[in-house]
């Protein structure tokens, strides 16, 4: 929420003092993690250090037998790489066709982040225990989806905020899928299970970037057959509906 506006408001007094602000704020991150942060994990559930583990494929490989659904990870990587349309181009696509500055780019994801600490922080658990889970994550898929193609459409500032609000709430499919897929592994393969989503999610922020900016790159040029920005959004809802049938596939096999 706050990561935004400063990056906007510094972004006004040169390009790269945001970048040294970032830098800065994560050697402090890395100075608490060496000495302060304590260990959470209780001896009974720590496993020995593993290079075969160490990486997103030996991840998985180890925690396959657990996992009573597979293709959640599949969702994963769709939902993940639609994420990419959001977190890639939202700067340009704020330029090219709003006109607007770095201050308010800033500001738009400062909003942003506020929806997220809304839904993620408050509505989270009334989701859940309303509706359960499954019906949660699937709802949340629909959300997400629709308001991915609304993005494409908009064509005023003041749009784009009023989508932000759907679309944080659809948002909130990516941890309750995080935590479907927790479920279904034991509690000392915790970490190596969140080391391995962590590291899939890496994955796609190498290929999600490289795809929607690329795209966005091609429809707001003269190659083109149409100017069209927000073709982006399109293929990330196209990657969310993906996502939500791998989803919609594992519930209905594990219930049957």
């Amino acid at each position: 929420m706050i990561g935004p506006v400063i990056g906007g408001v510094l972004g006004q007094y040169g390009e790269r003092i945001p970048f040294y602000a970032a830098a800065g704020l994560s050697i402090i991150n890395f100075m608490y993690g060496v000495f302060v942060l304590p260990e959470s994990l209780k001896k009974s559930n720590r496993r020995p250090f593993s290079w075969k583990t160490a990486n997103p494929i030996g991840a998985m490989r180890s925690i396959k037998k657990e996992i009573l659904a597979p293709s959640l990870i599949f969702a994963f990587v769709f939902i993940a790489l639609a994420g990419h349309a959001m977190q890639s181009t939202w700067n340009v696509y704020g330029m090219e066709k709003f006109n607007w500055k770095a201050d308010m780019i800033g500001y738009s994801l400062g909003f942003f982040g506020i929806l997220m600490v809304i839904s993620q922080g408050l509505l989270i658990g009334l989701f859940i225990n309303k509706l359960g889970q499954k019906k949660s994550i699937m709802i949340c898929l629909l959300i997400y989806c629709v308001s991915l193609f609304l993005f494409s459409l908009i064509n005023q500032s003041w749009m784009a905020f009023v989508v932000m609000i759907p679309y944080a709430l659809g948002g909130m499919a990516t941890p309750i899928l995080q935590s479907l897929i927790s479920s279904k592994v034991p509690d000392n393969k915790q970490g190596l299970l969140q080391g391995g989503l962590s590291s899939i999610g890496s994955i796609t922020a190498v290929f999600g970037p490289l795809l929607m900016t690329n795209i966005f790159a091609y429809f707001t040029s003269g190659y083109a057959p149409f100017i069209f920005s927000g073709a982006p959004f399109v293929l990330a809802s196209v990657l969310g509906v993906i996502g939500s049938v791998f989803v919609y596939a594992a519930l209905k096999n594990e219930k049957a």
